[in-house]
């Protein structure tokens, strides 16, 4: 468990980790059955492994917003920390923009068929999507039980009445 104010990325650990089990299964599903042809296989990891490296980068930037001193900088106002997420969000989808764009003209500039670099492509889309939805998950559960335990300490700090409330 991360240090109290530490960055939370270790905490999102588990998310990459089931979105890499399910994109493992989602692969060795495609390879059993025998829809994707021999020569394509590698591709296929290709494109999984760069989703996966691309994701667990966007995790690292996603984490930020589960880090306390973060949301003290913030003055921990929701507002500011929801907009911020949603920056760190968009960052993390550029990340994976320019990854798989990269991806797809360094193939295609070593003269891999389209085919091939159709399977990396639609694999990296694949995979990323998986992680993304895994990992948004469990940011939502973090910050609704972070949310839930700041609820609890507000309304255990207000035993008595405020200053200047009438008693």
């Amino acid at each position: 468990m991360a240090a109290p104010g530490a960055s939370s990325a270790v905490d999102l650990l588990p998310a990459l980790l089931r979105g890499s089990l399910a994109v493992g299964l989602l692969a060795l599903a495609a390879w059993s059955t025998g829809a994707l042809p021999a020569a394509n296989q590698p591709f296929l990891a290709l494109g999984a492994g760069a989703a996966l490296a691309a994701t667990g980068l966007a995790v690292i930037l996603h984490s930020r917003v589960l880090d306390r001193r973060f949301a003290a900088s913030m003055g921990n106002d929701a507002k500011l920390i929801a907009g911020r997420l949603q920056g760190l969000l968009a960052v993390g989808l550029l990340l994976k923009l320019l990854t798989v764009t990269v991806g797809v003209l360094w193939l295609r500039a070593v003269g891999v068929k389209f085919d091939a670099v159709a399977t990396f492509a639609v694999a990296f889309a694949a995979a990323s999507l998986v992680c993304q939805v895994t990992a948004a998950g469990s940011l939502v559960r973090s910050t609704a039980r972070r949310g839930a335990v700041a609820g609890e300490s507000v309304a255990g700090a207000k035993a008595g009445p405020a200053a200047g409330e009438p008693t």
